[in-house]
């Protein structure tokens, strides 16, 4: 269990990364998007695995913060709450 969950962190580093590498090509939207699927796939996964954190933070860099909302659920709400504070 917890080598997916080191693998997931691992993506979210990757996923971050390309996201800022896009800023700089052409064809921004279309890569924007695939990056996004993936984003959507993988903050479901952080959060059922308490590292909520890291699901704020890829939320926060591809400039998706609002959309927290649809994956807190009673359990996680105070940790995000707490970390969100910080």
């Amino acid at each position: 269990m917890l080598l997916g969950l080191d693998l997931i962190r691992h993506l979210t580093g990757e996923i971050t990364q390309e996201w800022q590498d896009v800023e700089s090509k052409d064809e921004k939207e279309k890569e924007r998007d695939e990056l996004l699927k993936l984003v959507h796939d993988v903050v479901p996964y952080l959060m059922a695995h308490n590292a909520e954190p890291e699901a704020c933070d890829i939320l926060t860099e591809v400039e998706k913060l609002t959309e927290l909302e649809q994956y807190v659920d009673k359990s996680a709400y105070p940790r995000v709450c707490l970390y969100l504070r910080r």
